[in-house]
């Protein structure tokens, strides 16, 4: 049977090692959200892509930062 080609869920994308932590330059609101079943049920039930028409480049940490 062919397998289906499909984008990798974003929860299940593993950490690059000499990444750890990466997660606590970010806000809150910028990162898909693992401990809410609820939360994570509706992200994995979105499309998600990259946008580089209005948003070319990644935000960096210093860019996001709100004190």
């Amino acid at each position: 049977m062919k397998q289906k080609k499909q984008f990798m869920n974003p929860h299940e994308v593993p950490t690059i090692p000499g990444t750890q932590g990466w997660e606590e330059m970010y806000p809150y609101h910028y990162l898909f959200n693992k401990e809410n079943p609820e939360q994570r049920k509706y992200e994995n039930s979105r499309f998600w892509f990259l946008e580089s028409l209005h948003n070319p480049h990644p935000l960096t940490p210093l860019d996001v930062y709100s004190p």
